[in-house]
C-alpha cells in the first residue's frame, strides 16, 4: 500500500506538476530540439513549483483544511497546463518513450549490443544500476544525520500549524525543537506536501521525501548527458556522465538521504540558462533563468549569493545599453523575489534576521 501511495505522489507532484511546467517551458524555450531537455527540466520543477505555491498559501491563507491546499495546487497545475494545451501530447510522448526504453532494456528485446549502439539508450543503461542501488539504500535507510532530521521536523511543524509564521526563533514548544537553518523553506515544505497527501488518503509514509534525493540525482545526470550531447558529441556526453556518476562525492550525494541533489539540480539549471542568455539574450531565456535561480535560492542560502552574483553580472558587465540592462535587472529581481527570494527579505526584517543575526541555539 505504501508503494502504491508513493506512485500516486510521484504521479501528482512530479508527473502532473511536471506537465504543468512543461506547458510553460515549451512556450518560452520553443526550439523543437529542446523537447527532451525541456521534459527533464519539467520533471524536476513540478515538486519545486508545488512547494512554492504551498509557501504562499500557508503564508497568506493559513489554517485551512488539508484538502484545500491540495485542491488549490491541483487547480493551479491544471491552469498552467491549459495555457498551452498543445504541449500535453508531447509531454505524454516523452513519458511513453522513457518507459518503453526501460521496459525494452529489462526484456533485452533487441539484445544488449543494440542498446549500446543506440545513442539515447546509453543514458538508460547508465541510470539503471544507480536507480536500483539508490532505491535499496535510500528507501530502507534510517535518517542519517542532523540536516534531514531538521527538514523533516520543520516540515511536520508547518503541517501541524497550517501556517508559516516568521519569528525571531523558529521554536516548536511541543517537542522543544529549534530550527537553526538559514535556508529557504523549499525542502522542508516537501515533507509538508507529503503529509498533506497522507492526511487526505488516511495512510502514508515518508517514501516520497526519501525518493527526492535519488530522483534529482537522476535528473542531474540526464541534464548533463543531453546538454553535453547537444552542444558537443555523443562521446563527450558519455564521458561527462560517467565521470559524474563515478565521482565518489556525487555518487554518495545521490544515493544518500539528503538535500544536495535537489539544490544542485536547480543550481545547474541556473548556470545553464545564464550561459544561454549571455550567448543569445532573449526575454524568454531571462524569465527561465530567473525562475530557476529564484527556485534555487528558495532551497539553499548559498544559491541566494549565486542569484545576486548573476544579477550583478547582468547589470554591470553585459554589453547592452543602460536602459536594457536596467530593464533586464528589474525583471530578473522581481522574478527572483517571486520564486523564493521574498522569504529572505521577510526573514531579515520579521524573522530570525537570517545571516545578519547571530543564532543563539545550535
Amino acid at each position: 500500500m505504501v508503494f502504491l501511495l508513493l506512485i500516486a505522489k510521484l504521479l501528482f507532484f512530479v508527473g502532473y506538476g511536471g506537465m504543468a511546467f512543461f506547458a510553460i517551458i515549451t512556450k518560452l524555450n520553443k526550439d523543437r530540439d529542446n523537447s527532451k531537455i525541456n521534459f527533464i527540466y519539467a520533471l524536476g520543477m513540478g515538486p519545486v513549483i508545488a512547494t512554492l505555491l504551498l509557501y504562499y498559501l500557508l503564508l497568506i491563507i493559513p489554517h485551512q483544511q488539508n484538502w484545500f491546499y491540495l485542491l488549490v495546487i491541483t487547480v493551479f497545475f491544471t491552469g498552467l497546463t491549459l495555457i498551452n494545451k498543445k504541449s500535453i501530447p508531447h509531454f505524454l510522448k516523452n513519458i511513453s518513450w522513457t518507459i518503453s526504453q526501460f521496459l525494452n532494456l529489462i526484456r533485452l528485446k533487441k539484445g544488449l549490443k543494440h542498446y549500446f549502439l543506440q545513442t539515447n539508450n546509453i543514458a538508460i543503461i547508465l541510470l539503471s544500476p544507480i536507480i536500483a542501488y539508490g532505491c535499496f539504500n535510500i528507501l530502507l535507510a534510517q535518517i542519517p544525520g542532523h540536516d534531514v532530521l531538521e527538514y523533516l521536523v520543520q516540515g511536520e511543524y508547518f503541517f501541524n500549524q497550517k501556517a508559516i509564521i516568521y519569528q525571531s526563533q523558529n521554536y516548536n514548544p511541543v517537542n522543544g525543537f529549534y530550527y537553526v537553518g538559514l535556508h529557504g523553506w523549499s525542502f522542508p515544505l516537501q515533507t509538508t506536501l507529503e503529509k498533506l497527501f497522507d492526511a487526505v488518503t488516511f495512510y502514508g509514509y515518508d517514501l516520497y521525501f526519501r525518493t527526492l534525493t535519488l530522483w534529482y540525482g537522476i535528473l542531474i545526470i540526464a541534464v548533463v548527458y543531453y546538454f553535453t550531447k547537444k552542444h558537443t558529441s555523443l562521446f563527450f556526453a558519455i564521458a561527462a556522465s560517467l565521470i559524474l556518476v563515478f565521482t565518489k562525492g556525487f555518487f554518495n550525494a545521490i544515493t544518500s538521504f539528503h538535500i544536495d541533489s535537489y539544490r544542485i539540480f536547480l543550481f545547474t539549471l541556473s548556470i545553464i540558462f545564464i550561459l544561454k542568455y549571455i550567448k543569445t539574450p532573449h526575454i524568454n531565456t531571462l524569465i527561465l533563468l530567473s525562475i530557476f535561480a529564484g527556485s534555487s535560492a528558495f532551497t539553499h542560502s548559498l544559491s541566494v549569493l549565486v542569484a545576486i552574483f548573476i544579477g550583478l553580472t547582468l547589470f554591470l558587465f553585459y554589453q547592452e545599453n543602460f536602459y536594457n540592462r536596467l530593464k533586464s535587472s528589474i525583471i530578473y529581481t522581481f522574478l527572483i523575489l517571486l520564486f523564493g527570494g521574498v522569504h529572505y527579505i521577510i526573514d531579515v526584517f520579521y524573522g530570525t534576521g537570517w545571516i545578519f543575526n547571530e543564532l543563539d541555539f545550535y
